[in-house]
């Protein structure tokens, strides 16, 4: 069975420096992977990945600037 998806949450990246994101669309299985496409709240930017990598934290935002 799926995991429902909370298009409310808030997800924190693994990395810090890389900010938060929320879930905006489920794009549905791809090539056998279940994809999403996020937001980032700090930059806006959005970008598709697969869902486990969503869930655990494990994207970044390639647009944001890291001092």
């Amino acid at each position: 069975m799926a995991q429902e998806i909370d298009f409310d949450k808030i997800y924190e990246c693994a990395n810090p420096l890389y900010g938060t994101f929320k879930i905006i669309e489920d794009l549905g299985r791809i090539k056998r992977h279940r994809m999403v496409k996020i937001k980032f709240i700090n930059t806006g930017n959005e970008k598709i990945v697969r869902w486990c990598h969503a869930r655990d934290g494990n994207v970044r935002d390639t647009m944001k600037d890291i001092d």
